[in-house]
Order: C-alpha cells, then sequence, then structure tokens
C-alpha cells in the first residue's frame, strides 16, 4: 500500500493530471484488461472528463509554480534587512579604522578659506562628521547643500501687461450757446444776407458786408421759450419785427403787443443744414419776394424748392460767398 501513500502525498495539481491520462485511456481504448468495458456513451463521458481533468491538472501545477515562486521572493526580501542588521552588530562591516582619520583642529585661517570657497563656487560643499564606534573616531563624508534659495513660483511667472487706456486726441472746447454768438443769415437762392440796409431800420438781402465789422448783418437768437426766438441787431440792439404785425418787416425795439408775437420766430428744419424762419403770429415764413433783395412774410413757398425761403446759419467770423 505505499503506493497510496505516495499518491496521498502528491501534489493535487499531478493527481489530477494522472487521473485524467487514465479517464482519456479508457475513452480512447475503450476496453482495459477485460475488467473495464464502458459502452459508447461512457466511452465519450470518460474521454470529456479525462481531458477537463488534463487541463485542471495544468492549470493548478502553472498556478502552483507561480505562487511559489512569489512566496521565495517576500522570504528573500524578509531575510535580507535581518542579515544586513546581524551583520552590522556582529562588526562585520565595520571600516577599518586609521587613527589617521581622527579628527584636528582647524585654525582660524583655514576656517576662512574654507567659507571663501564655498562661496565663490556656489557649489555643495562636503563638510565632515565625527562619530564615535566602538571606542575610536570614524569619519563620515556627509554633503550639505549650501546652494543659494529657490525662487518662488509668483517670480518665476512673465510678468503680466496691464493694458493701458487709449488716451485721446484732446477735444476742442464745445463752442458757447447760440444766444451768446452772433450769426449772419444766409439765403439759399443767391447766397445774399440779411442785412440791415446801410445799418438803419430798413431791411433786405445784401452780399457780404464788413461795414462796422459787419455788424448790420450780424444777428443774436435770444430765447424766448417754447423754440421762439428774437433776432437782434448786432449794430443797434433793435429786433427783426413784423411791423404793426403786418407783412412788412423792418427793425424796432422790444415789444410786447401780442405778448411779443410780432417778433418771435423759430428755426423749421430743412434738408442740408437750412431752415425756415417763420412768424409765431401769422405763421408766416421770412421770404425773398420772387427771391429779390426785398424781404418780407410770406405764407409757405416751394418755387425754385422754397430756396427764396431757406436759410443757413453762418458765424460771425466765417465768410461763405
Amino acid at each position: 500500500m505505499d503506493w497510496l501513500t505516495h499518491l496521498a502525498d502528491a501534489p493535487v495539481a499531478n493527481v489530477m493530471f494522472l487521473a485524467g491520462l487514465a479517464f482519456l485511456a479508457v475513452g480512447v481504448f475503450g476496453k482495459i484488461a477485460g475488467k473495464v468495458e464502458p459502452d459508447k456513451i461512457g466511452r465519450a463521458g470518460s474521454a470529456l472528463a479525462g481531458v477537463l481533468l488534463i487541463a485542471l491538472g495544468l492549470y493548478f501545477h502553472v498556478t502552483g509554480d507561480a505562487d511559489r515562486a512569489h512566496a521565495d521572493q517576500q522570504k528573500n526580501a524578509a531575510s535580507a534587512p535581518a542579515t544586513a542588521g546581524s551583520g552590522a552588530q556582529d562588526g562585520t562591516t565595520k571600516p577599518v579604522e586609521s587613527p589617521d582619520d581622527s579628527p584636528r583642529p582647524r585654525t582660524a585661517r583655514q576656517k576662512r578659506q574654507g567659507s571663501a570657497a564655498r562661496e565663490v563656487s556656489g557649489k555643495p560643499q562636503p563638510s565632515r562628521e565625527y562619530q564615535t564606534r566602538g571606542g575610536g573616531n570614524t569619519v563620515v563624508e556627509s554633503v550639505k547643500s549650501q546652494s543659494s534659495p529657490q525662487p518662488s513660483m509668483a517670480a518665476l511667472r512673465p510678468p503680466v501687461a496691464v493694458p493701458q487706456p487709449a488716451v485721446s486726441a484732446p477735444q476742442p472746447p464745445p463752442p458757447p450757446p447760440m444766444h451768446l454768438r452772433y450769426f449772419r443769415l444766409q439765403l439759399k437762392h443767391g447766397g445774399e444776407y440779411l442785412d440791415a440796409d446801410n445799418c438803419t431800420t430798413a431791411v433786405r438781402t445784401f452780399g457780404y458786408s464788413g461795414y462796422d465789422n459787419g455788424a448790420c448783418q450780424l444777428w443774436l437768437f435770444i430765447p424766448a421759450g417754447d423754440g421762439y426766438y428774437r433776432l437782434q441787431s448786432k449794430h443797434s440792439g433793435q429786433y427783426l419785427d413784423a411791423d404793426h404785425c403786418t407783412t412788412t418787416l423792418a427793425l424796432f425795439g422790444y415789444s410786447g403787443y401780442d405778448a411779443g408775437a410780432c417778433q418771435l420766430w423759430r428755426r423749421v428744419p430743412e434738408p442740408d443744414g437750412y431752415f425756415r424762419l417763420q412768424s409765431k403770429h401769422s405763421g408766416q415764413y421770412l421770404d425773398a419776394d420772387h427771391c429779390t433783395s426785398k424781404v418780407a412774410l410770406f405764407g409757405r413757398s416751394d418755387w425754385e424748392n422754397g430756396a427764396c425761403q431757406l436759410w443757413r446759419l453762418v458765424p460771425e467770423n466765417v465768410r461763405i460767398d
């Protein structure tokens, strides 16, 4: 019965492999020594069982080898530090000590020279530390970094450009309000200007005139509320007036007749910067009668596209012929 004892002590993988071979032999040969005679279904099942057992035996054999190898590596790794420690305790790995390695006092000059050399090189310099082992002095070399401190991450970042506001060209000051400036009134039809004839109270159109520095053609627009103005002559200080609220125009002093409506005018915008000048009293417009130099009040006219009733403002020191 020794073979049974050896079989029980054998690895499981080997037993399964041998059993698989036996089952496979029954499936292949069908009959062994006249004692085992399976039918066709038994032979097929025996062959299938044999293949499975052989495969399992091989699998367990391979995995078992891998586990043993891993266990051996762990065992060797665990035994290595213990061996090293025991050797250190035994004194077997101690360095050979020499009496020449004993520390010697350094002079002040040697200390200054050593410090200067380390500062100039800028590299880590070795320094000696002395330890006592087993009653003797052992020199242990150690390197202490004396390099300059590393810059911070903020110092390594590139500077961020701060956008500067665009500097615009200096703007000219705004012109003074309209009621503080004098203007000429230029007719679109012939380009002549509204004029106090020879600086009298009569009003007409006339070419550009510099008489009395142009004062007979300069007018000041004085606000009177609701978009209406009084037109004051620079020369005399009198106002453009619908004489007794008729269609005749002349210059006259300040009048409150009909709440001043005979001296109140408003601008009615037209294209290209032109406007019509409308009387508050009658609603009629300042008109160059039949496009001549005579001016009067007249209803809205579109003759020659209204050019005989269209006016524009020309600043005092500007000449437009």
